[in-house]
């Protein structure tokens, strides 16, 4: 269980990595491998936000925030609140209402 975990870890990175080298094709082949993976919540919770991000970085404003609405409720649900993945989801989510013109609530998510 401990190799198959690593694996998936090293996948949600390498597709982090693509996309922040805009290798966007390539990132999303990735994720949608990892979507026909059992994987365990927080898993879930790390894939959604790098699935966010990607349509984050590509406009699709609206999807993004979906994703993110998601994966911010998978966190929650299963208590992971102070955490990197928990920061990186509330960022991501501050900027798709920053991008769609609803300041009040990117206000809450990120500082500006």
């Amino acid at each position: 269980k401990n190799v198959e975990e690593f694996k998936i870890a090293l996948q949600l990175k390498k597709a982090e990595a693509l996309i922040l080298s805009q290798e966007y094709n390539k990132a999303e082949s990735i994720i949608n491998t990892l979507k026909a993976t059992r994987l365990s919540l927080q898993e879930d919770a790390e894939l959604k936000i790098i699935e966010g991000s990607l349509q984050l970085y590509q406009g699709k404003n609206d999807q993004a925030q979906e994703t993110l609405l998601e994966a911010e409720k998978l966190l929650q649900r299963e208590g992971i609140l102070n955490t990197l993945s928990m920061a990186k989801a509330l960022n991501y989510l501050g900027l798709t209402y920053f991008n769609t013109g609803k300041q009040a609530q990117a206000e809450e998510h990120i500082l500006l």
